[in-house]
């Protein structure tokens, strides 16, 4: 998870222009960035604070006032090289599938599944007294990811195996 810094144009009717307009405007931005995901940032976790309003202007279009705020936001940005947690949510003789955060699925092929077995009748992967399985919590390595219609495609290796 990073924190960066973040440029967004939102929207507040005149009645929330009061003494608490930053904690309207994070509300609304909340609003807005729930369940984003988008190339640049990744998924957006959390909206941490307002740095500052650079602008504000009235709709055309609805009278309403426009903001363009800058703000710190907490992501989960899924590029090459990045470290992750998660929890095996999927797992298949050829591959295993971690959850990270409930907004990545992630996938481990099993040819990255290093002197690991496939055990079909218990569904996990086993080496020696070590078994990988559903819930467990692991550790990966992000080799290749790629975004697509509003989402990231990623693969990985496990770390610490």
């Amino acid at each position: 998870m990073n924190t960066v810094i973040i440029t967004r144009r939102v929207c507040l009717h005149s009645r929330y222009l009061t003494s608490r307009l930053k904690d309207h405007l994070i509300k609304e931005l909340v609003k807005v960035t729930k369940n984003e995901c988008g190339k640049e940032n990744g998924h957006i976790l959390q909206v941490k604070e307002i740095i500052k309003i650079k602008d504000q202007k009235i709709s055309r279009v609805n009278t309403d006032n426009v903001f363009t705020v800058v703000f710190n936001a907490i992501t989960l940005n899924p590029v090459v090289g990045t470290d992750v947690e998660g929890e095996v949510c999927m797992i298949y003789k050829d591959g295993i599938f971690i959850n990270v955060l409930n907004r990545q699925k992630i996938l481990v092929p099993s040819s990255m599944i290093e002197n690991y077995e496939f055990d079909e009748n218990e569904n996990v992967y086993v080496k020696g007294p070590k078994t990988i399985g559903m819930n467990d919590k692991v550790k990966v390595e992000i080799i290749a990811s790629q975004y697509k219609k509003g989402g990231f495609s990623c693969i990985a290796i496990f770390k610490d195996l």
